[in-house]
């Protein structure tokens, strides 16, 4: 029962929205201030129905299936904001701003642990088509991030420069690796085997025994000197050595 309570508590605020959408679009003389106030009014009753419910109720809501976009997109929001934003405690300020189309309302709200903003939109026929909430970053925060997106930043175009000069340094070793293959291609030859050296044999005519040529030659000699009327006696006759003549 209390759940049914309180979906129809939070479709009467919407319903609230789509009154001040027509009202809006059939009076043009319709005091704008007042519009906003209105506007406003609404989105702090359904912000005070939303953190007051515990995450059971919440969860339930969520796998009803029965919610609009914008109050799901708001019930899970809260679900996962609150934890970094705290208990809520009040709203401090709120701007709304109305378009043709759709009206932007954003609630500056105060929470335990930190500021934080609830935003809704609202579409030309007072639907609820959106809805979150967001944490404030303190100054301190914003410098903090900025710095180390910075940091990121210049580390990751130092890595690549660095990257990109280790590259470049092995540049120099691909004329000595292309040389080498190149060498290496050009010095592989098969070897071929030697030819054998011919073999010089003398003529069979000229093959004599040293021992017959020496008694030829003495012989020879001995009729010489005979003939000279010197003879010799073949006994103190001695051939030292024999050589060819080149005539």
């Amino acid at each position: 029962m209390k759940r049914i309570l309180l979906i129809l508590s939070m479709l009467t605020c919407l319903g609230l929205m789509t009154a001040c959408g027509s009202a809006q679009d059939n009076s043009q003389a319709a005091d704008e201030a007042a519009s906003e106030a209105t506007y406003r009014s609404n989105i702090e009753q359904l912000l005070g129905q939303i953190v007051a419910l515990d995450d059971a109720t919440i969860d339930s809501y969520l796998e009803s299936g029965q919610l609009q976009e914008g109050l799901y997109q708001s019930l899970s929001s809260w679900k996962e904001m609150k934890g970094e934003l705290g208990d809520f405690q009040e709203v401090t300020d709120g701007e709304v701003t109305i378009d043709d189309d759709q009206t932007t309302v954003v609630l500056n709200i105060n929470c335990s642990k930190r500021e934080g903003t609830y935003t809704v939109t609202i579409d030309s026929e007072g639907q609820l088509v959106s809805g979150s909430f967001d944490k404030v970053y303190t100054t301190g925060e914003i410098f903090k991030k900025a710095a180390l997106n910075t940091l990121m930043g210049m580390g990751t175009v130092f890595a690549v420069l660095i990257f990109i000069s280790f590259i470049i340094s092995l540049f120099k070793y691909i004329p000595d690796i292309q040389a080498k293959f190149t060498k290496k291609a050009e010095t592989q030859v098969v070897a071929e085997p030697a030819a054998e050296e011919p073999v010089y044999q003398e003529p069979a005519d000229e093959l004599v025994d040293d021992g017959q040529l020496v008694a030829v030659i003495t012989a020879a000699i001995c009729a010489a000197m005979a003939s000279e009327g010197k003879p010799v006696s073949k006994d103190t006759l001695i051939v030292k050595s024999i050589r060819r003549s080149r005539k």
